[in-house]
């Protein structure tokens, strides 16, 4: 298990994990996830931002987008159907380290998004009440959490 750096030559590894976190939210808002500008998303021309993938044997089965300043997690994004628990454990240990001086980490996750939930939830993270409606017709919300660290 590695955790790399997001870079131009492991990027189409980062469009597959994109279309499979992402499919079923854009999929919910009636947009064709082929027309989403996959480098928007990751906010590759910030530098304020940075983009790890946890990889084992040559396949990619996460990458997290993290925004220090902001305290922030941008994207977490799992394929859930080759992770190993123990893999996805270390990397999410990880992305906390990341935000090391700093007390509360937030992420704003997707209504579609049911096993990241879970996930993070699992992890300490605590759902903070906020909700932002993406699209109101068709009932797509994104919710935020927070990661409050421990003394």
């Amino acid at each position: 298990m590695n955790i790399v750096e997001l870079s131009e030559k492991n990027l189409p590894e980062a469009k597959k994990l994109f279309h499979l976190a992402k499919n079923n939210f854009y999929e919910a808002l009636g947009i064709d996830i082929e027309s989403v500008n996959l480098e928007q998303v990751l906010k590759q021309d910030d530098d304020t931002v940075a983009t790890y993938m946890l990889v084992d044997k040559g396949v990619y089965q996460s990458l997290v987008t993290i925004n220090k300043p902001c305290s922030r997690i941008e994207n977490l994004w799992i394929n859930f159907d080759i992770v190993e628990e123990q893999y996805l454990s270390k990397f999410m240990e990880f992305v906390i380290k990341q935000f090391s001086a700093i007390t509360l980490v937030f992420y704003w996750v997707d209504s579609t998004d049911y096993k990241t939930t879970h996930l993070i939830e699992d992890y300490g993270f605590e759902y903070t009440g906020e909700q932002n409606y993406i699209d109101k017709e068709k009932n797509v919300l994104t919710y935020r959490y927070v990661y409050k660290r421990k003394k």
